[in-house]
């Protein structure tokens, strides 16, 4: 069920504790915007090696909060991108590092298309 060269752990960016609880870096973490989390999974899946330096800035401790950058460099690791460890003075914002190549779309209900053209 999972694809060539990818264990489960890898796919769902997922992890089991020693009592058993399954924790995956999908879930948004408790002191980060939704959004914010949301690109950054998506910007992983392109698979960009400037994540990493991105995920050591202080930049990225302002935008997703003090524990965000120790989940984003598990995820690095996880989908098998180098994690240098030293600490990037850059303080670009994301959506500026990373710009979505996707428009946002937002179905709030079966009649969204009329408030979202």
């Amino acid at each position: 069920m999972t694809p060539a060269g990818y264990t489960l752990a890898e796919v769902f960016l997922a992890s089991v504790s020693e009592d058993g609880t399954l924790s995956t870096l999908y879930e948004t973490p408790a002191d980060t915007n939704v959004e914010l989390w949301t690109a950054f999974l998506g910007a992983l899946e392109t698979k960009n090696h400037g994540l990493a330096a991105y995920v050591n800035s202080k930049a990225a401790v302002t935008e997703f909060g003090t524990g965000a950058p120790e989940l984003m460099r598990q995820a690095l690791k996880l989908r098998g991108l180098a994690v240098d460890e030293s600490v990037a003075s850059t303080s670009t914002r994301f959506a500026d590092a990373f710009p979505s190549k996707k428009k946002p779309q937002r179905d709030v209900g079966v009649n969204a298309r009329f408030v979202y053209p």
